[in-house]
Protein backbone atom coordinates (compact mmCIF):
# COMPACT_ATOMS: atom_id res chain seq x y z
CA UNK A 1 0.00 0.00 0.00
CA UNK A 2 1.34 3.43 -0.92
CA UNK A 3 2.20 5.54 2.11
CA UNK A 4 -0.15 8.30 0.92
CA UNK A 5 -3.07 5.96 1.61
CA UNK A 6 -2.15 5.97 5.29
CA UNK A 7 -3.02 9.68 5.54
CA UNK A 8 -6.61 9.98 6.76
CA UNK A 9 -7.22 13.34 5.04
CA UNK A 10 -6.28 11.83 1.66
CA UNK A 11 -8.53 8.82 2.25
CA UNK A 12 -11.39 11.10 3.26
CA UNK A 13 -11.09 12.98 -0.04
CA UNK A 14 -10.97 9.73 -1.99
CA UNK A 15 -13.90 8.13 -0.17
CA UNK A 16 -15.96 11.31 -0.42
CA UNK A 17 -17.19 10.27 -3.86
CA UNK A 18 -18.39 6.81 -2.81
CA UNK A 19 -21.99 5.80 -2.09
CA UNK A 20 -23.02 4.13 1.17
CA UNK A 21 -22.59 0.58 -0.12
CA UNK A 22 -19.06 1.23 -1.32
CA UNK A 23 -18.18 3.05 1.89
CA UNK A 24 -19.30 0.02 3.89
CA UNK A 25 -17.18 -2.20 1.65
CA UNK A 26 -14.15 0.09 2.07
CA UNK A 27 -14.56 0.00 5.87
CA UNK A 28 -14.33 -3.81 5.73
CA UNK A 29 -11.27 -3.85 3.48
CA UNK A 30 -8.53 -3.10 6.02
CA UNK A 31 -7.90 -1.30 9.29
CA UNK A 32 -6.35 1.68 7.49
CA UNK A 33 -9.56 2.32 5.54
CA UNK A 34 -11.91 1.52 8.43
CA UNK A 35 -12.15 4.81 10.33
CA UNK A 36 -12.13 7.24 7.38
CA UNK A 37 -14.83 5.19 5.60
CA UNK A 38 -16.98 4.81 8.73
CA UNK A 39 -16.69 8.51 9.51
CA UNK A 40 -18.13 9.36 6.11
CA UNK A 41 -20.76 6.63 6.25
CA UNK A 42 -22.04 7.85 9.62
CA UNK A 43 -21.54 11.56 9.07
CA UNK A 44 -25.29 12.00 8.41
CA UNK A 45 -27.56 9.26 9.73
CA UNK A 46 -30.95 8.43 11.25
CA UNK A 47 -31.81 7.02 14.66
CA UNK A 48 -33.34 3.97 12.95
CA UNK A 49 -30.09 2.99 11.25
CA UNK A 50 -28.15 3.55 14.46
CA UNK A 51 -30.41 1.28 16.52
CA UNK A 52 -30.44 -1.43 13.85
CA UNK A 53 -26.64 -1.66 14.05
CA UNK A 54 -26.83 -2.83 17.66
CA UNK A 55 -26.51 -6.58 18.39
CA UNK A 56 -29.27 -8.49 16.62
CA UNK A 57 -30.58 -10.15 19.81
CA UNK A 58 -31.23 -6.73 21.38
CA UNK A 59 -33.93 -5.44 19.04
CA UNK A 60 -36.73 -6.54 16.77
CA UNK A 61 -39.01 -4.91 14.23
CA UNK A 62 -42.69 -5.81 14.25
CA UNK A 63 -45.86 -4.51 12.66
CA UNK A 64 -48.12 -2.45 14.91
CA UNK A 65 -51.46 -0.78 14.28
CA UNK A 66 -52.23 2.83 15.13
CA UNK A 67 -55.15 5.13 14.62
CA UNK A 68 -53.92 8.31 12.93
CA UNK A 69 -55.39 11.42 11.36
CA UNK A 70 -53.40 13.05 8.55
CA UNK A 71 -54.55 16.55 7.68
CA UNK A 72 -58.34 16.78 7.60
CA UNK A 73 -58.88 13.15 6.72
CA UNK A 74 -60.87 10.86 8.97
CA UNK A 75 -58.81 8.76 11.44
CA UNK A 76 -57.65 5.48 9.98
CA UNK A 77 -56.08 2.36 11.44
CA UNK A 78 -52.76 1.82 9.69
CA UNK A 79 -49.83 -0.52 10.03
CA UNK A 80 -46.36 0.67 11.04
CA UNK A 81 -42.99 -1.01 11.44
CA UNK A 82 -41.95 -0.41 15.03
CA UNK A 83 -38.50 -1.08 16.48
CA UNK A 84 -38.42 -2.22 20.12
CA UNK A 85 -35.90 -3.77 22.52
CA UNK A 86 -36.07 -7.42 23.53
CA UNK A 87 -33.77 -7.18 26.57
CA UNK A 88 -31.94 -4.59 28.71
CA UNK A 89 -28.81 -2.98 27.31
CA UNK A 90 -25.43 -4.19 28.60
CA UNK A 91 -21.97 -2.52 28.46
CA UNK A 92 -21.01 -4.33 25.24
CA UNK A 93 -24.12 -2.87 23.55
CA UNK A 94 -23.02 0.61 24.51
CA UNK A 95 -19.58 0.02 23.01
CA UNK A 96 -21.20 -0.75 19.65
CA UNK A 97 -23.60 2.19 20.01
CA UNK A 98 -20.86 4.69 20.76
CA UNK A 99 -18.57 3.36 18.06
CA UNK A 100 -21.12 4.65 15.55
CA UNK A 101 -22.79 7.53 17.44
CA UNK A 102 -19.41 9.18 18.07
CA UNK A 103 -19.03 9.65 14.29
CA UNK A 104 -22.39 11.35 13.64
CA UNK A 105 -22.45 15.06 12.80
CA UNK A 106 -26.08 15.21 11.65
CA UNK A 107 -28.83 13.02 13.15
CA UNK A 108 -32.40 12.57 11.97
CA UNK A 109 -34.79 11.42 14.72
CA UNK A 110 -37.97 11.29 12.63
CA UNK A 111 -40.70 9.36 14.43
CA UNK A 112 -43.62 11.53 13.34
CA UNK A 113 -46.71 10.53 11.38
CA UNK A 114 -46.59 11.86 7.78
CA UNK A 115 -48.73 14.86 6.91
CA UNK A 116 -50.31 12.93 4.05
CA UNK A 117 -51.71 9.41 4.12
CA UNK A 118 -50.16 8.87 0.69
CA UNK A 119 -46.70 9.39 2.19
CA UNK A 120 -46.94 6.68 4.82
CA UNK A 121 -45.79 3.59 2.94
CA UNK A 122 -43.53 1.53 5.21
CA UNK A 123 -43.55 4.04 8.07
CA UNK A 124 -40.91 3.31 10.71
CA UNK A 125 -41.39 4.18 14.37
CA UNK A 126 -39.46 3.55 17.56
CA UNK A 127 -41.04 2.27 20.76
CA UNK A 128 -40.92 4.84 23.53
CA UNK A 129 -39.37 2.17 25.80
CA UNK A 130 -36.27 2.23 23.59
CA UNK A 131 -35.70 5.85 24.53
CA UNK A 132 -36.42 5.03 28.16
CA UNK A 133 -33.72 2.36 28.01
CA UNK A 134 -31.25 4.78 26.43
CA UNK A 135 -31.87 7.21 29.29
CA UNK A 136 -31.75 4.59 32.05
CA UNK A 137 -28.61 2.71 31.06
CA UNK A 138 -26.64 5.39 29.25
CA UNK A 139 -22.99 5.93 30.22
CA UNK A 140 -21.84 9.25 31.67
CA UNK A 141 -19.94 10.19 28.51
CA UNK A 142 -21.43 12.25 25.71
CA UNK A 143 -23.39 9.92 23.40
CA UNK A 144 -22.92 12.16 20.34
CA UNK A 145 -19.68 14.09 20.86
CA UNK A 146 -19.54 15.37 17.25
CA UNK A 147 -23.24 16.10 16.76
CA UNK A 148 -23.82 19.55 15.30
CA UNK A 149 -27.20 19.21 13.54
CA UNK A 150 -30.32 17.53 14.91
CA UNK A 151 -33.80 17.04 13.47
CA UNK A 152 -36.29 15.76 16.03
CA UNK A 153 -39.75 15.21 14.57
CA UNK A 154 -42.34 13.52 16.77
CA UNK A 155 -46.10 13.69 17.33
CA UNK A 156 -46.58 11.77 20.57
CA UNK A 157 -46.08 13.85 23.75
CA UNK A 158 -44.46 10.86 25.48
CA UNK A 159 -41.52 11.08 23.05
CA UNK A 160 -40.76 14.76 23.51
CA UNK A 161 -38.79 14.67 26.79
CA UNK A 162 -36.22 12.35 25.23
CA UNK A 163 -34.93 15.08 22.95
CA UNK A 164 -32.50 15.87 25.77
CA UNK A 165 -30.68 12.65 24.92
CA UNK A 166 -29.37 14.40 21.83
CA UNK A 167 -28.93 18.00 22.95
CA UNK A 168 -25.37 19.06 23.60
CA UNK A 169 -23.56 22.27 24.44
CA UNK A 170 -22.02 22.70 20.97
CA UNK A 171 -25.12 21.83 18.94
CA UNK A 172 -25.35 24.34 16.09
CA UNK A 173 -28.59 23.41 14.29
CA UNK A 174 -31.89 22.16 15.74
CA UNK A 175 -35.06 21.36 13.82
CA UNK A 176 -38.25 20.41 15.68
CA UNK A 177 -40.83 20.89 12.92
CA UNK A 178 -43.61 18.84 14.50
CA UNK A 179 -43.27 20.07 18.08
CA UNK A 180 -46.70 21.45 18.87
CA UNK A 181 -46.61 21.71 22.65
CA UNK A 182 -49.57 22.83 24.69
CA UNK A 183 -49.87 25.44 27.44
CA UNK A 184 -46.52 26.33 28.96
CA UNK A 185 -44.78 23.21 27.67
CA UNK A 186 -42.93 25.10 24.96
CA UNK A 187 -41.92 27.87 27.34
CA UNK A 188 -40.38 25.34 29.74
CA UNK A 189 -38.64 23.59 26.86
CA UNK A 190 -37.10 26.78 25.51
CA UNK A 191 -35.91 27.77 28.99
CA UNK A 192 -34.01 24.47 29.14
CA UNK A 193 -32.88 24.88 25.54
CA UNK A 194 -31.05 28.08 26.44
CA UNK A 195 -29.00 26.14 28.98
CA UNK A 196 -28.44 22.97 26.95
CA UNK A 197 -27.60 24.51 23.55
CA UNK A 198 -26.44 28.11 24.00
CA UNK A 199 -24.46 28.07 20.73
CA UNK A 200 -27.35 27.36 18.36
CA UNK A 201 -26.97 29.16 15.05
CA UNK A 202 -29.99 27.57 13.24
CA UNK A 203 -33.44 26.81 14.69
CA UNK A 204 -36.56 25.46 12.97
CA UNK A 205 -39.78 24.99 14.96
CA UNK A 206 -43.53 25.57 14.98
CA UNK A 207 -45.85 26.51 17.78
CA UNK A 208 -49.54 27.22 18.46
CA UNK A 209 -48.63 30.71 19.59
CA UNK A 210 -52.03 31.32 21.17
CA UNK A 211 -51.09 28.81 23.87
CA UNK A 212 -47.64 30.19 24.64
CA UNK A 213 -48.66 33.81 25.25
CA UNK A 214 -45.68 35.21 23.38
CA UNK A 215 -43.08 33.79 25.77
CA UNK A 216 -41.33 31.68 23.13
CA UNK A 217 -40.41 34.62 20.85
CA UNK A 218 -39.13 36.47 23.90
CA UNK A 219 -36.91 33.57 24.90
CA UNK A 220 -35.48 33.25 21.40
CA UNK A 221 -33.89 36.66 21.78
CA UNK A 222 -31.52 35.18 24.35
CA UNK A 223 -30.00 32.73 21.85
CA UNK A 224 -27.20 35.20 21.16
CA UNK A 225 -25.52 33.17 18.43
CA UNK A 226 -28.70 32.48 16.43
CA UNK A 227 -28.27 33.33 12.75
CA UNK A 228 -31.04 31.38 10.98
CA UNK A 229 -34.61 31.03 12.25
CA UNK A 230 -37.49 29.17 10.58
CA UNK A 231 -40.62 29.52 12.69
CA UNK A 232 -44.32 28.79 12.14
CA UNK A 233 -47.04 30.41 14.24
CA UNK A 234 -50.77 29.70 14.40
CA UNK A 235 -53.04 32.79 14.41
CA UNK A 236 -50.50 35.15 15.99
CA UNK A 237 -51.05 38.77 16.94
CA UNK A 238 -48.63 41.64 16.49
CA UNK A 239 -47.66 41.35 20.16
CA UNK A 240 -46.72 37.70 19.66
CA UNK A 241 -44.18 38.27 16.91
CA UNK A 242 -42.65 41.67 17.69
CA UNK A 243 -40.22 40.15 20.27
CA UNK A 244 -38.65 38.17 17.42
CA UNK A 245 -37.68 41.40 15.72
CA UNK A 246 -35.57 42.53 18.68
CA UNK A 247 -32.92 39.89 17.93
CA UNK A 248 -29.61 41.61 17.18
CA UNK A 249 -27.70 38.92 15.26
CA UNK A 250 -30.31 37.11 13.13
CA UNK A 251 -29.36 36.98 9.43
CA UNK A 252 -32.02 34.69 7.92
CA UNK A 253 -35.67 34.69 9.03
CA UNK A 254 -38.27 32.35 7.51
CA UNK A 255 -41.59 33.38 9.04
CA UNK A 256 -44.82 31.42 8.45
CA UNK A 257 -48.00 32.92 9.91
CA UNK A 258 -51.00 30.59 9.58
CA UNK A 259 -54.63 31.22 10.38
CA UNK A 260 -56.13 34.66 10.93
CA UNK A 261 -53.52 37.44 10.70
CA UNK A 262 -55.79 40.38 9.90
CA UNK A 263 -54.90 42.01 13.22
CA UNK A 264 -51.27 42.34 12.15
CA UNK A 265 -51.10 45.83 10.66
CA UNK A 266 -48.47 48.56 10.70
CA UNK A 267 -50.37 50.34 13.48
CA UNK A 268 -50.66 47.21 15.66
CA UNK A 269 -46.98 46.36 15.16
CA UNK A 270 -45.91 49.86 16.15
CA UNK A 271 -48.21 49.80 19.19
CA UNK A 272 -46.80 46.45 20.31
CA UNK A 273 -43.24 47.67 19.89
CA UNK A 274 -43.87 50.56 22.29
CA UNK A 275 -44.84 48.13 25.06
CA UNK A 276 -41.32 46.68 25.23
CA UNK A 277 -39.19 48.44 27.82
CA UNK A 278 -35.96 47.10 26.27
CA UNK A 279 -36.81 48.41 22.81
CA UNK A 280 -33.47 49.22 21.16
CA UNK A 281 -34.21 52.94 20.88
CA UNK A 282 -33.32 54.32 17.48
CA UNK A 283 -31.57 51.10 16.45
CA UNK A 284 -33.31 49.22 13.62
CA UNK A 285 -35.16 45.96 14.12
CA UNK A 286 -33.18 42.88 13.06
CA UNK A 287 -30.15 45.00 12.12
CA UNK A 288 -28.17 42.05 10.71
CA UNK A 289 -31.00 40.54 8.66
CA UNK A 290 -29.94 39.61 5.12
CA UNK A 291 -32.64 37.15 4.01
CA UNK A 292 -36.37 37.29 4.81
CA UNK A 293 -39.08 34.83 3.76
CA UNK A 294 -42.71 35.52 4.70
CA UNK A 295 -45.49 32.97 4.21
CA UNK A 296 -48.87 34.40 5.15
CA UNK A 297 -52.40 34.44 3.77
CA UNK A 298 -52.23 37.85 2.16
CA UNK A 299 -49.71 40.36 0.86
CA UNK A 300 -51.27 43.02 3.09
CA UNK A 301 -49.65 41.40 6.13
CA UNK A 302 -46.32 41.09 4.30
CA UNK A 303 -46.57 44.76 3.34
CA UNK A 304 -47.17 45.76 6.97
CA UNK A 305 -44.17 43.72 8.11
CA UNK A 306 -41.87 45.35 5.55
CA UNK A 307 -43.15 48.82 6.47
CA UNK A 308 -42.53 48.09 10.15
CA UNK A 309 -39.13 46.40 9.89
CA UNK A 310 -37.59 48.60 7.19
CA UNK A 311 -34.96 45.89 6.61
CA UNK A 312 -32.29 48.07 5.08
CA UNK A 313 -29.64 45.35 4.90
CA UNK A 314 -31.73 42.75 3.06
CA UNK A 315 -30.16 40.91 0.15
CA UNK A 316 -32.99 38.47 -0.50
CA UNK A 317 -36.74 38.89 0.08
CA UNK A 318 -39.35 36.23 -0.62
CA UNK A 319 -43.12 36.41 -0.07
CA UNK A 320 -45.34 33.35 -0.34
CA UNK A 321 -48.99 34.46 -0.22
CA UNK A 322 -51.16 31.51 0.76
CA UNK A 323 -54.25 32.90 -0.98
CA UNK A 324 -54.99 34.69 -4.24
CA UNK A 325 -53.99 38.36 -4.34
CA UNK A 326 -55.06 41.39 -6.36
CA UNK A 327 -52.88 43.46 -8.66
CA UNK A 328 -53.29 46.45 -6.37
CA UNK A 329 -52.02 44.48 -3.35
CA UNK A 330 -48.96 43.41 -5.30
CA UNK A 331 -48.22 47.01 -6.31
CA UNK A 332 -48.47 48.26 -2.71
CA UNK A 333 -46.18 45.44 -1.60
CA UNK A 334 -43.57 46.46 -4.17
CA UNK A 335 -43.90 50.08 -3.07
CA UNK A 336 -43.27 49.08 0.56
CA UNK A 337 -40.13 47.24 -0.56
CA UNK A 338 -38.94 50.31 -2.43
CA UNK A 339 -39.56 52.54 0.59
CA UNK A 340 -38.10 50.23 3.24
CA UNK A 341 -35.17 48.39 1.63
CA UNK A 342 -31.79 49.55 0.40
CA UNK A 343 -31.78 50.06 -3.35
CA UNK A 344 -28.13 49.05 -3.60
CA UNK A 345 -28.19 46.00 -1.28
CA UNK A 346 -31.33 44.04 -2.22
CA UNK A 347 -30.49 41.57 -5.00
CA UNK A 348 -33.34 39.03 -5.03
CA UNK A 349 -37.10 39.65 -4.90
CA UNK A 350 -39.42 36.66 -5.11
CA UNK A 351 -43.22 36.43 -4.96
CA UNK A 352 -44.16 32.81 -5.33
CA UNK A 353 -47.34 30.80 -4.87
CA UNK A 354 -48.47 28.43 -7.60
CA UNK A 355 -50.88 26.12 -5.81
CA UNK A 356 -54.01 28.17 -5.20
CA UNK A 357 -57.01 28.86 -7.40
CA UNK A 358 -58.14 32.37 -8.20
CA UNK A 359 -61.42 31.30 -9.78
CA UNK A 360 -63.48 32.72 -6.90
CA UNK A 361 -62.31 36.31 -7.52
CA UNK A 362 -63.12 38.60 -10.47
CA UNK A 363 -60.61 38.11 -13.26
CA UNK A 364 -59.94 41.85 -13.49
CA UNK A 365 -58.57 41.87 -9.93
CA UNK A 366 -55.74 39.64 -11.05
CA UNK A 367 -54.46 42.10 -13.64
CA UNK A 368 -51.69 44.30 -12.35
CA UNK A 369 -51.40 48.03 -13.05
CA UNK A 370 -49.29 48.83 -16.11
CA UNK A 371 -46.66 50.43 -13.85
CA UNK A 372 -46.37 47.36 -11.60
CA UNK A 373 -42.57 47.26 -11.89
CA UNK A 374 -41.98 51.00 -11.39
CA UNK A 375 -41.36 50.78 -7.60
CA UNK A 376 -38.62 48.19 -8.18
CA UNK A 377 -36.67 50.07 -10.87
CA UNK A 378 -34.40 51.88 -8.34
CA UNK A 379 -32.87 48.55 -7.24
CA UNK A 380 -29.87 48.91 -9.54
CA UNK A 381 -28.10 45.77 -8.26
CA UNK A 382 -31.08 43.45 -8.67
CA UNK A 383 -30.04 40.00 -9.86
CA UNK A 384 -33.26 38.03 -9.55
CA UNK A 385 -36.92 38.99 -9.86
CA UNK A 386 -39.40 36.14 -9.76
CA UNK A 387 -43.15 36.74 -9.81
CA UNK A 388 -44.90 33.39 -9.99
CA UNK A 389 -48.47 33.77 -8.75
CA UNK A 390 -51.91 33.62 -10.31
CA UNK A 391 -51.76 37.06 -11.82
CA UNK A 392 -51.41 38.67 -15.25
CA UNK A 393 -48.93 41.48 -15.64
CA UNK A 394 -50.18 44.31 -17.86
CA UNK A 395 -46.74 45.15 -19.23
CA UNK A 396 -45.47 46.05 -22.68
CA UNK A 397 -42.21 46.50 -24.57
CA UNK A 398 -41.63 49.86 -22.90
CA UNK A 399 -41.91 48.30 -19.45
CA UNK A 400 -39.40 45.60 -20.33
CA UNK A 401 -36.97 48.16 -21.76
CA UNK A 402 -37.07 50.20 -18.55
CA UNK A 403 -36.47 47.06 -16.48
CA UNK A 404 -33.58 45.93 -18.67
CA UNK A 405 -31.86 49.30 -18.42
CA UNK A 406 -32.47 49.55 -14.66
CA UNK A 407 -31.20 46.05 -13.79
CA UNK A 408 -27.96 45.40 -15.73
CA UNK A 409 -26.89 42.63 -13.29
CA UNK A 410 -30.06 40.58 -13.80
CA UNK A 411 -29.55 36.79 -13.84
CA UNK A 412 -33.15 35.57 -13.52
CA UNK A 413 -36.34 37.32 -14.60
CA UNK A 414 -39.70 35.58 -14.33
CA UNK A 415 -42.83 37.66 -14.82
CA UNK A 416 -45.64 35.19 -14.10
CA UNK A 417 -45.07 33.08 -17.23
CA UNK A 418 -46.99 30.06 -15.91
CA UNK A 419 -50.11 31.91 -14.79
CA UNK A 420 -50.29 35.12 -16.83
CA UNK A 421 -52.84 35.67 -19.57
CA UNK A 422 -51.61 36.13 -23.16
CA UNK A 423 -54.49 38.57 -23.66
CA UNK A 424 -53.08 40.93 -21.00
CA UNK A 425 -49.34 41.02 -21.71
CA UNK A 426 -48.43 43.31 -24.62
CA UNK A 427 -44.77 42.31 -24.82
CA UNK A 428 -43.71 41.41 -28.35
CA UNK A 429 -40.63 39.62 -29.65
CA UNK A 430 -39.02 43.01 -30.17
CA UNK A 431 -39.41 43.61 -26.43
CA UNK A 432 -36.84 40.90 -25.74
CA UNK A 433 -34.05 42.80 -27.50
CA UNK A 434 -33.34 45.22 -24.58
CA UNK A 435 -32.90 42.23 -22.25
CA UNK A 436 -30.35 40.73 -24.63
CA UNK A 437 -28.59 44.08 -24.96
CA UNK A 438 -28.55 45.45 -21.40
CA UNK A 439 -28.55 42.27 -19.24
CA UNK A 440 -25.40 40.34 -20.22
CA UNK A 441 -25.65 37.98 -17.21
CA UNK A 442 -29.24 36.90 -17.86
CA UNK A 443 -29.61 33.10 -17.73
CA UNK A 444 -33.31 32.49 -17.04
CA UNK A 445 -36.17 34.38 -18.66
CA UNK A 446 -39.88 33.76 -18.10
CA UNK A 447 -42.36 36.09 -19.75
CA UNK A 448 -45.62 36.02 -21.71
CA UNK A 449 -45.07 37.38 -25.22
CA UNK A 450 -47.09 38.07 -28.34
CA UNK A 451 -45.19 36.27 -31.09
CA UNK A 452 -47.86 36.73 -33.77
CA UNK A 453 -46.47 39.91 -35.34
CA UNK A 454 -43.81 39.62 -38.06
CA UNK A 455 -42.70 43.23 -38.45
CA UNK A 456 -39.74 42.58 -36.13
CA UNK A 457 -38.28 39.85 -38.34
CA UNK A 458 -35.56 41.99 -39.84
CA UNK A 459 -32.32 40.49 -41.12
CA UNK A 460 -30.45 41.03 -37.83
CA UNK A 461 -32.83 41.80 -34.91
CA UNK A 462 -31.46 44.55 -32.70
CA UNK A 463 -28.70 45.19 -35.22
CA UNK A 464 -26.75 42.14 -34.12
CA UNK A 465 -27.53 42.14 -30.39
CA UNK A 466 -26.63 38.74 -28.93
CA UNK A 467 -26.87 37.28 -25.41
CA UNK A 468 -25.27 33.84 -25.32
CA UNK A 469 -25.86 33.21 -21.59
CA UNK A 470 -29.62 32.67 -21.61
CA UNK A 471 -30.22 28.96 -21.02
CA UNK A 472 -33.94 28.79 -20.17
CA UNK A 473 -36.83 30.58 -21.85
CA UNK A 474 -40.35 30.12 -20.46
CA UNK A 475 -43.20 31.74 -22.38
CA UNK A 476 -46.26 30.10 -20.79
CA UNK A 477 -49.35 30.16 -23.01
CA UNK A 478 -47.98 32.79 -25.35
CA UNK A 479 -49.57 33.37 -28.73
CA UNK A 480 -47.51 32.65 -31.83
CA UNK A 481 -47.76 33.14 -35.57
CA UNK A 482 -45.12 31.55 -37.80
CA UNK A 483 -42.87 29.10 -35.88
CA UNK A 484 -39.95 29.34 -38.32
CA UNK A 485 -39.67 33.11 -38.01
CA UNK A 486 -39.97 32.96 -34.22
CA UNK A 487 -37.28 30.27 -33.99
CA UNK A 488 -35.00 32.29 -36.27
CA UNK A 489 -35.48 35.41 -34.16
CA UNK A 490 -34.81 33.64 -30.87
CA UNK A 491 -31.74 31.84 -32.20
CA UNK A 492 -30.33 35.18 -33.27
CA UNK A 493 -30.55 37.09 -29.98
CA UNK A 494 -30.37 34.06 -27.62
CA UNK A 495 -28.21 31.52 -29.48
CA UNK A 496 -27.52 29.12 -26.58
CA UNK A 497 -30.93 28.34 -25.09
CA UNK A 498 -31.02 24.80 -23.72
CA UNK A 499 -34.74 24.61 -22.94
CA UNK A 500 -37.87 26.40 -24.15
CA UNK A 501 -40.97 25.95 -22.00
CA UNK A 502 -44.37 26.69 -23.55
CA UNK A 503 -47.87 25.49 -22.80
CA UNK A 504 -46.55 23.26 -20.01
CA UNK A 505 -50.02 22.36 -18.77
CA UNK A 506 -51.42 21.76 -22.24
CA UNK A 507 -54.61 23.12 -23.72
CA UNK A 508 -58.13 22.35 -22.56
CA UNK A 509 -59.94 19.49 -24.31
CA UNK A 510 -62.23 21.83 -26.25
CA UNK A 511 -59.62 24.51 -26.93
CA UNK A 512 -58.76 24.07 -30.61
CA UNK A 513 -56.85 27.37 -30.72
CA UNK A 514 -54.78 26.31 -27.71
CA UNK A 515 -53.92 23.02 -29.39
CA UNK A 516 -52.75 24.88 -32.48
CA UNK A 517 -50.59 27.31 -30.46
CA UNK A 518 -49.08 24.43 -28.50
CA UNK A 519 -48.17 22.64 -31.72
CA UNK A 520 -46.56 25.78 -33.10
CA UNK A 521 -44.36 26.19 -30.03
CA UNK A 522 -43.31 22.56 -30.35
CA UNK A 523 -42.20 23.37 -33.89
CA UNK A 524 -40.23 26.34 -32.53
CA UNK A 525 -38.34 24.02 -30.17
CA UNK A 526 -37.41 21.72 -33.06
CA UNK A 527 -36.44 24.50 -35.46
CA UNK A 528 -34.54 26.50 -32.85
CA UNK A 529 -31.81 23.86 -32.53
CA UNK A 530 -31.26 23.84 -36.27
CA UNK A 531 -31.14 27.64 -36.54
CA UNK A 532 -28.90 27.95 -33.46
CA UNK A 533 -26.48 25.44 -34.97
CA UNK A 534 -26.32 27.45 -38.17
CA UNK A 535 -25.68 30.66 -36.20
CA UNK A 536 -22.92 28.88 -34.30
CA UNK A 537 -21.26 27.73 -37.51
CA UNK A 538 -21.46 31.27 -38.89
CA UNK A 539 -19.77 32.71 -35.81
CA UNK A 540 -17.05 30.07 -35.83
CA UNK A 541 -16.36 30.68 -39.51
CA UNK A 542 -16.25 34.45 -39.03
CA UNK A 543 -13.91 34.15 -36.06
CA UNK A 544 -11.63 31.83 -38.05
CA UNK A 545 -11.55 34.24 -40.97
CA UNK A 546 -10.76 37.18 -38.69
CA UNK A 547 -7.94 35.30 -36.96
CA UNK A 548 -6.51 34.24 -40.33
CA UNK A 549 -6.67 37.82 -41.53
CA UNK A 550 -4.73 39.04 -38.52
CA UNK A 551 -2.07 36.39 -39.09
CA UNK A 552 -1.78 37.39 -42.73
Amino acid sequence: MHRCLTVSEILTNIFGGLNDCNLAAAACTCLTFRDPALDLLWHCQSIHNLLRCLPRDLWRVAKVEKWIRAGRAEPQKLEFLQLSFERPMVPSDWEVFQNYSSRIWKLDVNIAVPRSLNAIGSMKTVDVKVFQALCTFRPTTDLFPRLLRLEYACDEPDMRPYIHLFLRHKLASLSIPRWRGQGGELDIFFHSLLLATPHLTTLDFETPISNSQGCVPSLLRHLKHLLNLHVKFDSPTAGDIVPLFLHQSLRHLDLTLRGDTQSITLASLEASAKSWSDLPGSRPFLPCLQELEISVAGLKTSTALIQFLKPNGLRRLEANPLKAQTGSELYHYFQAISDGCSHSTLKEIIVFRASFSAASLPAVSHITPSDILEPLLPFNNLERLEIDITMSLAIDDGTVQKAAMAWPNLRELELSPSHGSPDVSKVTLKGLIPLAKHCPNLKTLGIIIDATTHEVMEQRPGRGVVNDRVRLLSVGNSKIGEPAKVAAFLSDIFPDIKEILAWEFGADDDDDEGDLLQQRWEMVKELYDEFANVRRQERNYRETEESMGEMG
